[in-house]
């Protein structure tokens, strides 16, 4: 008599679930790995010698750029993927990419202006890290199987 009631399975529901926010933690790490890999280029390549060092301006502008790539990834990219997946569910891998590389790097610069005023050089810096974290985490987060139902 028991094998007669079909068993529930939630187990499509969990694995998909937890695909989408491996995908997120993914992205975040990837478009963090290459904000400071250019960074890194960008100190230990440029000229002349920083107070502090070089290994202490990688140290001391790691962790501020990280820290506002951390609150730009969870203030655009996270709904930003939701909103392009929702309402256009078919948006292509350049689509994300563009996406993700305008608004990290607008979001940079006006992160720039705000805190302080930075000369045009450095707005342009900021502008392309940022660009590029977000490029990578939106490409990152655009690939594979889409895990968005459309209702």
């Amino acid at each position: 008599m028991l094998a007669d009631k079909p068993i529930l399975d939630y187990g499509q529901a969990r694995p998909r679930r937890y695909r989408l926010i491996i995908r997120v933690f993914t992205a975040a790490f990837a478009g963090w790995a290459a904000l400071l890999a250019v960074l890194a280029v960008l100190i230990f390549s440029g000229k002349g010698d920083p107070a502090i060092g070089r290994e202490g301006a990688f140290l001391v502008f790691g962790i501020v750029f990280s820290a506002f790539y951390f609150v730009d990834f969870v203030l655009l990219a996270i709904p930003g993927y939701f909103i392009l997946r929702r309402h256009m569910p078919r948006a292509a891998r350049p689509t994300l990419v563009a996406f993700g590389g305008i608004s990290f790097g607008l979001s940079s610069v006006v992160w720039s202006m705000v805190c302080d005023r930075p000369p045009l050089g450095d707005l342009v810096v900021g502008g392309a890290l940022g660009a590029v974290a977000g490029s990578v985490a939106l490409l990152v987060m655009g690939s594979g199987k889409q895990v968005i139902d459309r209702e």
